[in-house]
């Protein structure tokens, strides 16, 4: 069962709500199923709760019959929108300094928000995951922050990051030549 209290920006559901629009989809009618509404999503510090956004971007991958929604949608973003954390992000030295700032000031963009920096410099490990709902229930929206993630570091470096290895609670057995391709 979700935490209730755990909200983050609504920023990548407000952008996801747009591009569905734009596409034609009942964007009204999906929001509503998972208990928001476009006014919860206006305003660039709007927050929603952490299981309405991975609800929403579960369903738009179901409505859109798309399986690596989160992974697609994540690869057109721009770090800036994450706002104070995106600044953070493109304002560091170095990555290992912008995954420290990332993990230091996580929760500017959520309270699920967890990241695990202790074995950065002796292995070059970082865990990511978010509290409150089951791995198979927030499959999107995991693989939406992973992809946003590598992605944005690609942009602050201005190399190709390849992480060595990436893994996911929830089970992926179909379309991961895609994952590869993005991640190397």
């Amino acid at each position: 069962m979700a935490e209730p209290h755990l909200e983050e920006l609504a920023i990548w559901a407000r952008q996801l709500a747009e591009g569905l629009a734009q596409q034609g989809y009942p964007v009204k009618q999906l929001l509503t199923q998972v208990g928001l509404s476009e006014r919860d999503l206006q305003g660039k510090d709007a927050r929603t709760s952490f299981a309405k956004n991975a609800a929403f971007f579960e369903l738009a991958a179901e409505t859109t019959e798309n399986i690596n929604l989160g992974l697609e949608f994540a690869q057109s973003r721009d770090t800036r929108d994450a706002g104070l954390l995106g600044y953070v992000g493109l304002n560091s030295p170095t990555v290992k300094d912008a995954l420290k700032n990332l993990s230091r000031y996580r929760r500017v963009m959520s309270d699920a928000l967890e990241i695990n920096v202790d074995e950065l410099e002796k292995m070059g490990t970082v865990y990511w995951w978010r509290r409150g709902l089951a791995p198979a229930r927030c499959r999107q929206y995991m693989e939406f922050g992973t992809t946003n993630l590598i992605r944005g570091l690609r942009e602050v470096t201005k190399r190709r990051v390849k992480p060595v290895r990436v893994t996911f609670a929830h089970p992926r057995n179909a379309r991961i030549k895609e994952f590869e391709r993005f991640f190397g």
